[in-house]
């Protein structure tokens, strides 16, 4: 038996090993479920982003697939070879034969998750190489005081590097637990403001769009206080204008926040009976 000498991987930028293996495994079981339906696809594909890939034809694979996904169709390989073939990208990618090369070498459905949480860990590292490179640029740049304002504003972002890495970034917990209280008092204006900024970084908004978040947010910790509880609709013009970032952004901000997005009534029911025992009967 002849061994063969290990591929060398390629690199992405900051010299990242881009784990080819992984991806075209990644890629393969998504294609391979597609004819299960977008019930099964959808969920493993919100595990992931396009700069998960760091192979540029994963990425435009992967963003083929999830245009299929909008569109109510599936993600197999002849609509994934249309949709390529709309953006001129099907030669770019290796043709109709590479991704049914990719179809073929196809994992078992049960080794996804093992495999997507490998690419989050690669790509957390390229975008924690590409926040250094900009951080080093104004560090060594004579004006502290913006370097040291930058430094203090990539903190938050490495903590994301951090989560992403370990796997951590999806909570698991259906029903959160009380958040601890600020140990000083907090001035309302000031806060609402600081609210106001975070949407205003990630999400493009309409006029006064952020401080109605904003104010929405603060209500779901005194909602018990007032006689009405406003309902608050994210509407944009097309998919893929940043609701679900809206959407993650008030679930990591609102008070107890229960997310019952593909959930069932079963999965439901124990979560809401333990928010009734905490919350309204405490010695149930």
């Amino acid at each position: 038996m002849t061994l063969r000498k290990p591929a060398k991987r390629a690199t992405s930028g900051g010299n990242v090993p881009i784990d080819t293996l992984t991806e075209k495994a990644v890629l393969g079981m998504m294609i391979g479920t597609a004819d299960d339906g977008a019930h099964v696809v959808k969920p493993m594909m919100e595990l992931l982003r396009p700069s998960s890939f760091g192979d540029i034809r994963h990425r435009a694979i992967f963003e083929a697939m999830q245009t299929a996904l909008d569109a109510g169709l599936t993600c197999d390989t002849v609509t994934v070879q249309s949709e390529l073939a709309k953006r001129d990208q099907i030669q770019n990618v290796g043709g109709i034969d590479y991704l049914m090369q990719i179809a073929r070498d196809a994992l078992p459905r049960a080794n996804f998750y093992q495999h997507a949480r490998a690419l989050a860990k690669l790509e957390a590292l390229r975008l924690a190489l590409d926040e250094c490179d900009g951080l080093r640029k104004i560090i060594t740049s004579a004006d502290h005081d913006k370097a040291l304002a930058v430094i203090r504003d990539a903190q938050e972002r490495f903590r994301f590097f951090d989560t992403l890495a370990s796997g951590t970034h999806a909570d698991n917990s259906i029903v959160r637990a009380d958040p601890e209280p600020w140990p000083e008092a907090v001035m309302t204006a000031a806060l609402l403001n600081e609210i106001v900024s975070i949407y205003q970084r990630f999400v493009i908004l309409p006029d006064h769009a952020a401080e109605v978040l904003a104010l929405w947010i603060l209500h779901s910790y005194v909602f018990e206080h007032g006689e009405i509880s406003p309902i608050i609709a994210l509407i944009s013009p097309e998919k893929r204008c940043g609701k679900s970032t809206a959407l993650h952004l008030a679930d990591s901000l609102t008070h107890c926040a229960l997310v019952t997005s593909n959930v069932t009534a079963r999965g439901l029911h124990p979560a809401m009976a333990k928010e009734f025992r905490r919350t309204i009967s405490p010695n149930f």
